[in-house]
C-alpha cells in the first residue's frame, strides 16, 4: 500500500469517525424504523441506511477514485483502483434493534492485494473507537495501544460469532477444546467488535466461520496493526480470508486452528 494513499486516507477516516460519533449520539430509538431482510432473524434499520449513505457521501467526495463495498448498497465507484473501502454501518444489527450495547460501525481500507491496511471500528452505544493502520499504529479512544501478549488460553476469552442466528459446524468442537484449556468462549454478536477487542488484547483470539468482507475488513486491519497472526480454514493468509478466520497470537492461533479446522 503506497504511503501516499494512507496519508490521504487518514484525514478522511478521521472525518468519518467524527461524523459517526455525532450521528450515534443523536440516535432516537423511539423513532427507529426496522425491518427484516432474508429471514425474520436478519434485521435492518433506518440507522443502517442513514449511516451508510452519509459515510458513502463523505468517502466519495474525499476520494472518488476508490470504490466502496457496503452492506446495504453493495458496490459503487470505479472498477479498478489501488484500494477499496469496505463499509458496515451497523455490525450486530440484531443487538442494535434490541438495544444490547454490542454493535459497531466498521470501515476498512483494503489494498489491491486484498490486505486490510486501515480500519475504524466504533461501538455505536458506548462510543469506544478503535483505529489502526498497516504501519503498526493502533489506537483506542485516541490513545496508543500496546497489545497484551497471551501465550495460553487459561483464564482467557475466545471470541466467536454464529452464522447469522445458526450454530456453525465446528462450534461444539471449538467450545469443548477451549473449556479443556480453561478458557471461556464468548459470542458478542458483532464480528467487528470481536476483532477490535482481540486487536487491543481484551480477547485472546477471534474465530469466525462465515462473514462478508464489510464485516471483517475494519477489525482485521486493527489486528494486522497489532501484529497478530491470521489464518483461514486453509492456513495462514495475507489478504482477506475467504473461508473462516482465526486471529491472535501466532502460537494460540496455531493451536486453535489445529484443534478446530486442522
Amino acid at each position: 500500500m503506497p504511503t501516499d494513499l494512507l496519508r490521504r486516507a487518514e484525514p478522511v477516516v478521521e472525518h468519518v469517525a467524527r461524523w459517526v460519533g455525532e450521528y450515534r449520539r443523536a440516535i432516537d430509538f423511539s423513532a427507529l424504523q426496522r425491518w427484516t431482510k432474508g429471514d425474520v432473524a436478519d434485521w435492518a434499520t433506518s440507522v443502517d441506511v442513514d449511516i451508510e449513505q452519509g459515510v458513502r457521501n463523505l468517502l466519495t467526495t474525499a476520494l472518488p477514485d476508490l470504490p466502496i463495498y457496503g452492506e446495504e448498497q453493495g458496490r459503487s465507484g470505479p472498477q479498478e483502483a489501488e484500494a477499496a473501502w469496505h463499509l458496515d454501518p451497523v455490525d450486530g444489527t440484531t443487538n442494535f434493534v434490541h438495544r444490547i450495547p454490542l454493535s459497531a460501525f466498521s470501515l476498512g481500507l483494503v489494498d489491491a492485494q486484498g490486505q486490510a491496511v486501515m480500519g475504524l471500528v466504533i461501538n455505536l452505544f458506548t462510543g469506544d473507537e478503535f483505529y489502526g493502520r498497516s504501519d503498526g499504529l493502533l489506537r483506542c479512544n485516541g490513545m496508543p495501544m500496546a497489545r497484551r501478549e497471551t501465550f495460553s488460553l487459561a483464564g482467557e476469552v475466545v471470541l466467536t460469532e454464529l452464522e447469522g442466528h445458526r450454530r456453525w459446524a465446528e462450534l461444539t468442537r471449538l467450545q469443548s477444546w477451549v473449556e479443556a484449556q480453561h478458557g471461556t468462549l464468548r459470542i458478542l454478536g458483532s464480528s467487528a467488535l470481536a476483532l477490535a477487542e482481540t486487536a487491543v488484547g481484551h480477547g485472546a483470539v477471534t474465530m469466525l466461520s462465515a462473514f462478508q468482507s464489510w464485516d471483517i475488513a475494519g477489525g482485521l486491519a486493527l489486528c494486522r496493526a497489532a501484529g497478530l497472526a491470521v489464518r483461514d480454514r486453509s492456513g495462514p493468509v495475507v489478504g482477506l480470508p475467504l473461508s473462516g478466520l482465526v486471529v491472535g497470537n501466532e502460537a494460540i492461533v496455531e493451536a486453535v486452528w489445529a484443534n478446530t479446522w486442522g
